[in-house]
């Protein structure tokens, strides 16, 4: 039985398993939070068991306990879950979905939907000078505002040739530390928000992909229930070694709230939910970068939360509206912008020209 510690933000792990994959996993995507804890601390006791082809799998958080029970890789599956928990018990902190970047005058998050270009540009702007804060995660402190430096491992799409060593994901694992990327720093304001539009120039666009893990003996069912939605197509994943199945669906209007509800009304049969990228994004159009208000900020960054918000003081979720006033709140004072794709180097030219040149080569 092997033993790892954790502190992350403001959650502090004790990790117990004879599961060497499964530390491996979460240590892979966690490892530079690793750190001895502290007698004052409260941790959440973490224990996974596993057997073959994920005969008896669990994973208990503290007196929770997460069945995994035939997930041929329950060990990859525990660590993703374990992530998700970790998420859901930050309380000091309101997550967005965003790349997160940082130079001394402040951070800088890009949000946007999965294959709308965050990696792409964060990459970039890395090689520019700004330190990396985070993939996908952009943690505000509720109290003091600040920024704090989320530096989980970088996953990007494979190039031409590669093989995904992620099969879930479908990606590749980046190395920062061999290109003399920055990594971390203090907590900083938010001073920039760029929302990438997701629609505007895609070739394919009114459309998105889901990658899910069904939970054996509850496929056929669910995936009619899926074929039922209007413009819903299903395939068994075309990876190798990959499992799951893709959907494709209508991303606008009736069809998408059918499979966000069909989503949430079965979450026990489904192991995971991945959104894949459009196949053809199109970043050949001249990109626009214009100045929105907060509020409409806001609304960008409502439906793509990586938490659960609790209420102060009570012990449930915040409803749309509250949520919405609370993001809208968070972002007052910071500059927001919508960014239309376009080719990388125009990009880059618009973002340096209205970030006053942070961050210029």
């Amino acid at each position: 039985m092997a033993t790892d510690c954790y502190r992350i933000l403001d959650v502090d792990l004790v990790i117990e398993s004879a599961q060497e994959p499964f530390l491996a996993a979460f240590r892979q995507d966690y490892g530079r939070f690793q750190a001895p804890l502290t007698g004052a601390c409260n941790p959440l006791r973490v224990h996974f068991e596993d057997g073959p082809q994920g005969e008896g799998a669990f994973l208990a958080v503290d007196d929770l306990r997460h069945t995994l029970e035939g997930h041929p890789q329950a060990w990859r599956l525990a660590a993703q879950t374990l992530a998700q928990v970790v998420q859901d018990h930050l309380r000091a902190y309101t997550t967005l979905h965003a790349a997160t970047l940082a130079q001394p005058g402040g951070a800088l998050a890009i949000a946007g939907p999965s294959g709308a270009g965050k990696t792409t540009l964060a990459l970039a702007l890395m090689a520019a000078g700004w330190a990396y804060y985070s993939d996908d995660f952009c943690p505000i402190h509720r109290e003091t505002r600040l920024v704090h430096p989320y530096p989980r491992s970088l996953w990007v799409r494979p190039g031409p040739g590669q093989m995904a060593s992620d099969l879930t994901r479908g990606k590749v694992l980046f190395n920062l530390e061999e290109r003399g990327f920055t990594i971390g720093g203090p907590p900083l304001p938010l001073r920039w928000l760029i929302c990438l539009d997701g629609k505007a120039g895609q070739e394919n666009i009114g459309k998105g992909r889901l990658r899910i893990g069904i939970r054996k003996g509850a496929e056929d069912a669910l995936l009619a229930e899926f074929l039922s939605v209007e413009g819903t197509e299903v395939e068994r994943a075309s990876e190798p070694g990959a499992l799951g199945w893709t959907v494709h669906y209508l991303r606008e209007g009736d069809p998408t709230r059918r499979i966000k509800d069909l989503l949430q009304r079965h979450r026990d049969l489904i192991w995971n939910v991945f959104s894949l990228p459009d196949p053809h994004p199109g970043f050949t159009q001249q990109p626009v970068l214009s100045p929105i208000p907060p509020h409409d900020a806001a609304f960008h960054l409502l439906g793509d939360l990586k938490h659960d918000l609790i209420e102060a003081g009570r012990a449930r979720t915040m409803k749309p509206g509250a949520l919405l006033a609370h993001l809208s709140d968070l972002l007052s004072g910071v500059a927001c912008f919508r960014l239309t794709p376009g080719p990388l180097e125009a990009c880059l030219t618009l973002i340096h020209h209205e970030l006053n040149g942070v961050g210029t080569p």
